[in-house]
This record gives C-alpha cells, sequence and structure tokens, in this order.
C-alpha cells in the first residue's frame, strides 16, 4: 500500500483530509451516542454498556458513508477532482468514454417484475443521461456499460418466471444496452459467492463494476 508521503505529490493535503474525515465520522458517532444513552438511561449499567458499544459500531459505519456522500456531493457540485482538488475542465477531449464498466445485480428469490422494472429504469435512466449530454450524445451506451442479472434463485418454478421476464427486458432494451443473465445451480458463498464467481468469469474484460441491489 502506498504511503501517504509517496502519495503527497498526487493527492494534496491528504492528512488534513484524512483528519476532517475522521474528526467528522467521530463527532456524528460521539453525538449519537450521547442520544443513545439517553434512549436507554433506564436500563441496567451492563446492558447500556452492551447497547452503546453495538450502537457506536454500527452508527460509525453510517457516519462514515453520510459524509462520504456530503463530500462527494461537494466536490461534484464545484466541479473538483476527488484527488487532486483542480477544477475540472468539461472539454469534450477530456471527458470522452475510453473504459468498459460492468452493472452487476446479484438476486436470489426476488419478485421478478419489480425489481426488473427497478434495473431497466436504471438503464433508461443512463441512457437518458447519456444522449442528453453533448459529451456523450454520440457514444453508444452498450460500448461502455453491460448488465449482469446474476441470479442464485434455486427453485426451478421461481427461476422460469425469473428467466422469462429477463427474456422480455432484453428485448426491450435490444440494440441500447447490453443484459446478460447468468443463473447459478449451486448458490455456493451466497451473495458475496455470486459475485466472486463474476469477477473470476468476466472481471478481466472491465474496468470497473458497479453492485446494484435487488431492492
Amino acid at each position: 500500500m502506498p504511503s501517504s508521503t509517496s502519495l503527497g505529490p498526487l493527492i494534496p493535503w491528504l492528512n488534513a483530509r484524512r483528519t476532517l474525515l475522521a474528526t467528522l465520522v467521530i463527532g456524528t458517532s460521539v453525538v449519537g451516542c450521547l442520544v443513545m444513552a439517553n434512549v436507554v438511561a433506564n436500563l441496567a449499567l451492563g446492558w447500556r454498556i452492551v447497547m452503546l458499544v453495538l450502537f457506536g459500531l454500527t452508527f460509525s459505519w453510517i457516519a462514515l458513508a453520510f459524509w462520504g456522500a456530503v463530500c462527494g456531493f461537494i466536490l461534484c457540485s464545484l466541479r473538483l477532482d476527488p484527488l487532486t482538488l483542480k477544477r475540472q475542465s468539461h472539454g469534450p477531449a477530456l471527458n470522452a468514454l475510453s473504459s468498459k464498466t460492468a452493472l452487476i445485480m446479484p438476486i436470489y428469490a426476488e419478485p421478478p417484475i419489480p425489481t426488473l422494472a427497478g434495473l431497466e429504469a436504471t438503464c433508461r435512466s443512463l441512457l437518458q443521461e447519456m444522449s442528453s449530454n453533448p459529451r456523450y450524445a454520440a457514444t453508444p451506451l452498450q460500448a461502455h456499460f453491460e448488465v449482469f442479472i446474476l441470479s442464485d434463485t434455486q427453485q426451478a418454478d421461481q427461476a422460469a418466471e425469473e428467466a422469462a421476464h429477463v427474456a422480455a427486458l432484453q428485448q426491450r432494451l435490444a440494440g441500447q444496452v447490453a443484459v446478460h443473465y447468468r443463473r447459478r445451480p449451486d448458490n455456493r458463498g451466497l451473495k458475496a459467492g455470486n459475485i466472486a464467481e463474476f469477477c473470476r468469469r468476466w472481471g478481466r474484460r472491465y474496468d470497473y463494476m458497479i453492485v446494484l441491489d435487488a431492492d
């Protein structure tokens, strides 16, 4: 792992940014624990300690995600590069897509209609964004994005219904974005195993991967 010293020239104020994020996360977690302490004030001391420790551990993850999202929103709003903090150019040559991204959705016995409706809405939103943005208007979506529905559904009747709805989705999005469907007969490793198998088989074909939650 690169050291802070070696990353310094590439990422200005690295230690200060880490300290700021840690302060925000810890401060938010402390405030949350103080509020929680009032909620569990009537419990026995031992239970209060257990509740506060568990709450603090889980709430800190929420605080980290929250402040990460806030920082990302600020950077995007100000059009700053997340590493260098320099203002990003929006010229077409600098923003042309050259990477390939896999959008993967692991599913297990999910209701196919609402699940695939959400996925289709995501695809159509991406299509609309690319077609309305002059930087990407000439870029075909399927050249840079592919969708994978990774099923671990084990029941034969559910799997058949699932496959039928996926086939209909593939027809609706034909020529716009490639939608692939793969069902594992053995769901070894559950969701993590499902994603790991995708990475082993197809991961090398893509520069990036985005995992979509079925619900």
